[in-house]
């Protein structure tokens, strides 16, 4: 195949995926939730499972949002969803999808016998793709703004040039290719082969990282997160990346999410410009301080919306309850990981970890995967990425998991 036709077949691929993913956000998600139209914006982000033998795409997991907490609202119990920027929301939501594949037996995993158990292994016909409104917050986002900067001022005198630099607070750098970004010192947290970043915004400063450097993170070790991972083989592998409403050069941004910091296989980056979101970011528009998480479970779609890491309208007396957990928050999610364990033949370590009567720690769940925490180790140490500390924020107990 020539690559003009690649390439042709990339662009049909990133407008077909663009045209499905705002189709289900018009007509499937509903109104509860969704930006006020004309006067706010939020980014929406989907990750869509492609059948290979059928050729049929489906969103299964969908999230809105571009706020994260910051580090004084933080919660030690599990019970609030810490970052709420859209592409982690449907993350969340995805991992929830794949719990309940698996619990209902779906033919997108494959059984293995292994020496310690049963694991599960994702089918080699299914592929998942990551689709959003706008280029990940971070260098991804950097870079798309400032190329556009670039390609918008021309040959124009330097005079004439928006300067980027201006104020003491911000700092130059290049990104792949030699596109000069700048980025508030404070932003910036000491990285290893390269700097990452943390979530822009004003007020109580945030620990929760760029998307771009997340999106880093689940090329290397998969989207699966660490529960999951101790019921199965290896990594649920990210395809690609579609961006739309942008006239970025895709390539540029390919280089930014392929950054690499162990060998793993690279995630393809598009861009469509076919259709515009209708709740995109404009200057005349406030951020919607909502986030919508949406997830394919089995015949029910799931649906809950959250402000500030709980569930929207939640009062006063049920804060801190499960009245204000929305479904993604860590505690709910590890509760359904739980509830799969006992439905279903699990390895050895998974099992005795679940028998303790006393309850069971959420740091001692993240801990039941070998191939998956030496991988993040390799991973966080190359990068010497920040990790929060678990006997803060992991510790707590997952109440009633053995009744």
């Amino acid at each position: 195949m020539s690559e003009e036709v690649q390439e042709r077949c990339r662009r049909d691929f990133a407008f077909k995926v663009t045209s499905l993913c705002l189709d289900f956000f018009d007509r499937s998600l509903p109104g509860k939730g969704k930006p006020v139209k004309g006067r706010e914006w939020t980014v929406f982000s989907a990750f869509i499972r492609e059948d290979s033998e059928s050729y049929k795409l489906e969103v299964v997991a969908a999230g809105t949002g571009t706020k994260s907490l910051g580090i004084t609202e933080l919660d030690t119990e599990g019970g609030l969803v810490h970052d709420s920027h859209a592409e982690v929301v449907a993350r969340r939501a995805l991992i929830r999808h794949l719990i309940s594949e698996i619990n209902n037996d779906s033919d997108v995993f494959e059984t293995v016998p292994t020496s310690s158990g049963l694991r599960r292994l994702i089918s080699e016909r299914f592929k998942f793709h990551l689709f959003t409104t706008h280029p990940p917050c971070g260098e991804a986002s950097e870079v798309a703004t400032s190329a556009s900067v670039s390609s918008d001022v021309g040959e124009e005198p330097a005079n004439k040039r928006p300067r980027l630099s201006e104020g003491p607070q911000r700092s130059p750098a290049l990104a792949p290719d030699g596109v000069k970004i700048y980025v508030p010192p404070e932003k910036i947290v000491s990285g290893g082969s390269f700097p990452l970043r943390l979530k822009p915004g004003k007020g109580d400063p945030t620990r929760s990282l760029s998307c771009s450097d997340k999106i880093l993170k689940w090329r290397h070790l998969g989207l699966q997160g660490s529960l999951l991972a101790s019921l199965l083989t290896s990594e649920i592998r990210l395809s690609s990346v579609t961006i739309c409403g942008l006239q970025t050069s895709p390539k540029l941004l390919y280089n930014t999410l392929n950054k690499t910091a162990f060998q793993c296989p690279d995630v393809d980056v598009l861009v469509s410009d076919n259709r515009d979101f209708t709740f995109a970011k404009k200057a005349d528009r406030r951020p919607s301080p909502l986030s919508i998480s949406y997830s394919r479970l089995s015949a029910l779609h799931q649906t809950d919306v959250s402000l500030e890491g709980r569930k929207q309208g939640c009062i006063k007396k049920h804060l801190g309850t499960r009245k204000a957990m929305v479904k993604v928050c860590r505690k709910l999610m590890a509760r359904e990981f739980v509830d799969l364990t006992k439905r279903m033949s699990v390895p050895e370590q998974v099992s005795s970890a679940l028998a303790n009567n006393e309850g069971i720690r959420y740091k001692d769940l993240k801990s039941l995967s070998p191939w998956y925490n030496e991988g993040k180790m390799k991973f966080c140490k190359s990068l010497n990425w920040p990790r929060r500390d678990p006997e803060t924020y992991d510790n707590f107990i997952l109440e009633e998991i053995n009744k």
